[in-house]
Order: C-alpha cells, then structure tokens, then sequence
C-alpha cells in the first residue's frame, strides 16, 4: 500500500487574531507534502521520529491511543517522514509530521466526512497534544488541515470544514513571496501578547486588526470582490504599523510600494519574521515586474 500524502497547509487570515478569538481561515496546499517512509540510512529523519515517539510515550493522557509497539518497531525498521515542506517557513511542517503518526499509529481512525463539530474539536485537541513536541505550545489546527485535507474556518471555539478554494472565488490570484529567512515564531508570538497587556493596544488591534481579518473572510466566502480588497487593504496597512517587528526589513520597502500600486496587497503568511509572505494579486504581469526589481520569486497558489 502506497503511503498517505499529507500537505502542507496555508493560514490564508487569523495569524496572532487568533489568540483574541478572531476568526482563522486555514487550507491545505498540497504543493509541499511529507509522508512516512522506510530507509534505514535516513538517519536524521529517523531520529527526529524517535524523540517524537519518546515524547508521545511519556504523555499521561493522550485523548486518542497510539499504537506505541508498532511505531517503536518501525523506528527500528528506518521509520522517517519524507518531506518537501520548508522548515520554519509557516506551511505547517510539522502539522504534516504529526497528522502522518497520527494517521498510522491510532488505534481508532474514524471518517471524518460523517463526524460533527464537537468530534473535530475533540480531534483538533488530540493533534494539538501530539504537535506539543514541536511547538511547545499547539492549537492542533495545523496537523488537523493536513489530516482532513481540506479548508477549515474557526471561530469561537468551533471547527468548520469548508468546501471552499480560492479558483472557484475568482477574487484574485494569491502568491506566497519567499522571503529566503525562515522564521522563529515563538518569540514573535510571546512579544505580541505582551503587547496586548496594554489595553491602547489591544483596542487598536481590535479594531484595526481582527476587523478586517474577520472581513476578508466574510468577503471571500461570500465571493464578494469589493468588499474583500476594501478590507485587505485596511489589513495590510494595520499590519505594517502594528506587526513590524514580524516583517523582514528587507522587505519593507516592497510592502510600501503595494500601497501605491493597484497591483498586489500584502499580508503575513503564519507569525511572519521570515518564510513567506502572502500576496493577493490584481495583476499578476505587473506584480511579476515587481519582484524582478527585489530579485524575489513567488509561488502562485490560486
């Protein structure tokens, strides 16, 4: 049997609103992918593995039971995830990893196309335990996209599986911008609710922030053009006053220039501080000039 591909996954709106109940709309990008694999030379891969499976064994209470033996005997096997995803790039690397083992090794795998809401909350928490070894600290909605494969939107507490892409709004194209740095996000993220200790701030980002975020979302669910750019406009120029400290310097000069183009508006793409940025592009000939003048690529997404 050929192993499952899982993807990578694309926080389109929700990076740091997330954590004051703004709304996240999240997909899979199945142009990166990771899978388990046999090679007994993988020796790095391998290793990691084997620190996950340490992990996961030492958990008290995982909401789900792993099959410890198998993975263990595996890992003795050259047990090693293949992946084409960048590391510290915001694509959800490690969702990949942790919806792979949990994919393999649970000893209770369920169709989720016949689940309800409260079955994906349950799921969303139990992935988040297991991708605690990465992050220390997970929301479990990566490893869930990459497990469900498919567009999810959450809010308030609550997980919705959409049958959503970007082709069927035919709003835009979208681009993510390699910014050729990958990113530490934990620092980025801890700085951020530090800032918003301070009740000035955190009216701002309420307002200027989450807004819009929560906008965009409405707007490219509803297919509502107008509407969308209004409010990723708004979000890109809040975000460049209130998050630069999560944009590369080098690239603030390009972010300055989309606000004088009609061409393309940019957003962060994940925490930001590196990996990539996204790109909602009008005119994608005119945008491509753009990058040449930065010597940047992009990858179109839809």
């Amino acid at each position: 049997m050929e192993p499952r591909i899982f993807p990578s996954k694309i926080l389109l709106f929700g990076e740091y609103v997330i954590l004051l109940q703004g709304k996240a709309l999240v997909m899979p990008y199945s142009h990166f992918s990771a899978s388990l694999q046999f090679d007994i030379k993988a020796q790095f891969s391998n290793e990691v593995l084997r620190n996950f499976y340490q992990f996961i064994s030492k958990l008290p209470e995982l909401k789900y039971k792993i099959d410890l033996k198998r993975f263990q005997s595996d890992l003795e096997k050259g047990l090693y995830i293949e992946s084409t995803i960048p590391v510290g790039y915001g694509l959800g690397s490690s969702g990949a990893v942790t919806a792979a083992i949990f994919n393999q090794y649970c000893l209770r795998i369920e169709d989720i196309s016949t689940k309800d809401e409260d079955y994906l909350l349950h799921l969303k928490k139990g992935l988040s335990e297991m991708e605690s070894f990465f992050h220390f600290k997970s929301s479990g909605i990566d490893p869930l996209v990459c497990y469900c494969n498919k567009p999810l939107l959450y809010e308030d507490n609550k997980v919705e599986l959409l049958n959503f892409s970007l082709t069927q709004t035919q709003i835009c194209q979208v681009a993510l911008i390699d910014t050729g740095i990958p990113h530490e996000a934990h620092n980025l993220v801890e700085q951020f609710i530090n800032n918003c200790m301070d009740d000035t701030y955190l009216t701002a980002i309420r307002n200027n922030i989450i807004i819009p975020s929560n906008n965009c979302i409405d707007a490219l669910l509803e297919g509502n053009r107008s509407k969308f750019f209004r409010n990723i406009s708004d979000l890109s120029a809040s975000q460049f006053n209130y998050f630069r400290p999560m944009i590369v310097p080098s690239l603030e000069t390009l972010w300055k220039q989309s606000f004088q183009t009609d061409y393309f508006v940019l957003k962060l793409c994940g925490s930001g501080g590196g990996g990539y940025l996204l790109a909602f592009v009008k005119n994608y000939d005119a945008f491509n000039e753009v990058l040449k003048l930065y010597n940047l690529s992009a990858l179109m997404v839809g």
